[in-house]
């Protein structure tokens, strides 16, 4: 027990102290486990969460890494598939009997076992993925060891995450910061310019005598041109601030955006945010920000509704949208055209969350977005 508990602090301080990548980390864990505590061989293969499969697989021997593994060897997953997605699945460790190998999944059957087990990787509730440690000698995993490796694995679950959200962290800080500079150069600089020839070009039109009706024209032409740039410049500068945007400009760009969909006076729209959303990353927001732009759009021009309510929540575990109205509603089997449902799910999985819809003919509609809060926020607790 002693020596169990001083590995688990041994690397507990490697991997805060010396792991600088996702690579780092695996390496650590790995040659650990087949070095100092002796096992056959241990994978390691992480999670993708835009298509639920296991990628980024690293190797080790007791010979040393097996670097002959492609980090980009893809294995897709189900809940009924094989040990790896039965251990993510049941978030319990799952053995690999006398005999078997990894013969379940294709892309690993090279990587035989003797006797194993997989060991599932979980930062609270977000699968990270899994880690597969060959026994020794063949012999069953008895519960003190499989005891140590849920606890190697929760503290590689852990390192991996939070060295995964430090990196997206600085990187999505300085790609927004150059989107930010790119929009302020252009509404300082060429926005103002296509302001002041639309606007010159308005005072011309009114200046110019009826009878000179060619030059009205093309100048008409020029003006409506002008006039179209202008809002393509000015949609661009607000999709590269919208990452940035805070709880009140929120609310009011969604209104903005109902105005100019030319909302009847019939409906009442009722807009909540509850929750900081600073705290979501600029990807994030964007993409609820344009999801709710769709779903009211399409509350707008085909729901026939009276009442909508738009609500934001962001709490410690969960980031929801929900975009409900009181409208005419449709069949989930016929989903009828140009209502932009895939692009939603797409934007939903593009922030590590799912999408899912309510409706029926005469009884409204309701769309909702669920993101795991770690897979979202700016400053995960465990990343400091």
């Amino acid at each position: 027990m002693n020596r169990d508990l001083r590995f688990l602090h041994a690397l507990a301080v490697a991997l805060q102290s010396a792991a600088t990548d996702v690579h780092d980390v695996q390496r650590r864990v790995l040659t650990s486990l087949t070095e100092e505590l002796g096992y056959p061989r241990a994978l390691m293969g992480l999670v993708d969460h835009g298509d639920f499969s296991l990628t980024g697989w690293m190797g080790a021997s007791r010979s040393g890494l097996e670097e002959e593994i492609p980090p980009t060897l893809r294995v897709p997953l189900s809940q009924d598939q094989g040990p790896l997605a039965q251990a993510l699945s049941s978030r319990t460790p799952r053995e690999i009997t006398d005999g078997a190998s990894l013969s379940e999944y294709p892309a690993l059957s090279r990587y035989s076992l003797r006797r194993g087990v997989v060991v599932p990787l979980f930062v609270r509730e977000l699968p990270v993925g899994v880690l597969v440690v060959e026994a020794p000698d063949g012999e069953p995993h008895g519960k003190e060891a499989l005891a140590l490796l849920t606890s190697v694995a929760h503290q590689a679950a852990l390192a991996i995450w939070s060295t995964r959200m430090c990196v997206e962290r600085a990187q999505r800080s300085a790609i927004q910061e150059e989107r930010n500079r790119i929009a302020r150069d252009i509404h300082d600089t060429i926005s103002q310019y296509l302001f002041g020839t639309v606007y010159t070009l308005e005072s011309c039109l009114k200046l110019i005598p009826a009878e000179l009706q060619t030059v009205r024209e093309r100048l008409v032409s020029v003006l409506r041109l002008s006039a179209k740039t202008m809002g393509e410049i000015r949609g661009l500068i607000f999709d590269m601030w919208i990452g940035g945007m805070t709880t009140g400009e929120f609310v009011s760009e969604l209104r903005s955006y109902l105005q100019d969909l030319g909302k009847p006076e019939t409906l009442e729209v009722e807009i909540s945010v509850e929750g900081d959303l600073t705290e979501l990353t600029p990807f994030t927001r964007k993409h609820l920000f344009r999801i709710a732009q769709e779903a009211l759009a399409n509350v707008v021009r085909h729901a026939r509704a009276t009442q909508a309510k738009v609500s934001l929540t962001a709490d410690s575990q969960v980031v929801q949208l929900v975009i409900w109205d009181n409208g005419a509603g449709f069949d989930l089997g016929h989903t009828p055209p140009g209502i932009g449902l895939s692009g939603m799910r797409e934007r939903a999985l593009a922030i590590g969350g799912t999408l899912t819809v309510h409706s029926a003919r005469g009884q409204g509609t309701s769309v909702e977005v669920r993101i795991p809060r770690l897979a979202c926020v700016s400053n995960p607790p465990f990343a400091s």
